[in-house]
């Protein structure tokens, strides 16, 4: 029976990963106003502006809005975004990462809502 419900869990969290990304996917193609996605794209490429940005000389006035806001933390052969900011690490992620981050946190707090999921991650 347990082996049932895990496949059928694992069923249910394909359709609802696919139902998000689409969702993500949509807002990102009418530009919504509510959130800024990172689809892969621009998170690669935003990476390569930040990059650039540190490796310059005389930096532009964008590249010096883009040092102020972000920074690239290498992790093994892996770049991620991060807040440039004091204390706590705060990640951007790229589209495709949101739902299992937040599947992983929703399942951490046992089924929490928002408040407990914010305070676990």
């Amino acid at each position: 029976m347990a082996e049932h419900s895990t496949s059928s869990r694992q069923v249910g969290q394909k359709q609802w990963r696919e139902k998000f990304l689409a969702e993500i996917s949509d807002s990102e193609m009418k530009k919504s106003p509510y959130f800024n996605v990172l689809l892969s794209d621009k998170y690669s490429k935003l990476i390569e502006r930040v990059e650039d940005a540190e490796k310059s000389e005389k930096r532009i006035p964008s590249q010096q809005r883009r040092l102020k806001r972000f920074s690239v933390l290498i992790i093994g052969e892996v770049k991620k975004i991060i807040a440039q900011m004091e204390g706590n690490i705060k990640y951007y992620l790229q589209g495709d990462e949101l739902y299992d981050v937040i599947d992983v946190a929703h399942v951490a707090v046992r089924h929490g809502g928002r408040d407990k999921m914010l305070a676990e991650t």
